[in-house]
């Protein structure tokens, strides 16, 4: 059913009709996306070509471990969990989580900008 979906989806885009999928699997979505939005305490960090995951070109580091939770990448899970709406932090919401997180990552929450052709909110994304 899932795969029947998915293909039903992506002939409506190949006719050049608009197409949200929101989902948790990423997976499923990267069969059938053009574009992902990754989303992390009800905010968007990326948004990335689907080649982007396949290709490396991930900008933000949540959606590289992200990537990398999946069994057929390294398997490693994202340790913690997402902040409660009812207590977000001032800065980057994957501060807490994240390996290079800084003190600049906690004081403000960042912008969106445009990181080898894509948005990201990240202080530390590479051009």
């Amino acid at each position: 059913m899932v795969v029947e979906t998915l293909n039903h989806l992506r002939e409506l885009a190949n006719e050049g009709k608009g197409v949200i999928l929101i989902t948790h699997d990423l997976e499923a979505a990267l069969q059938v996306a053009d574009k992902v939005a990754v989303f992390y305490a009800g905010t968007t960090l990326e948004v990335a070509k689907a080649g982007d995951f396949t290709s490396g070109n991930l900008r933000h580091p949540y959606t590289q471990a992200l990537w990398r939770s999946l069994p057929q990448n390294e398997f490693i899970p994202v340790p913690g969990s997402q902040p409660s709406p009812e207590a977000l932090p001032v800065g980057c919401l994957f501060g807490d989580r994240c390996p290079l997180a800084t003190e600049a990552c906690r004081e403000t929450r960042p912008q969106f900008r445009i990181v080898r052709g894509a948005p990201v909110r990240c202080i530390h994304a590479e051009n």
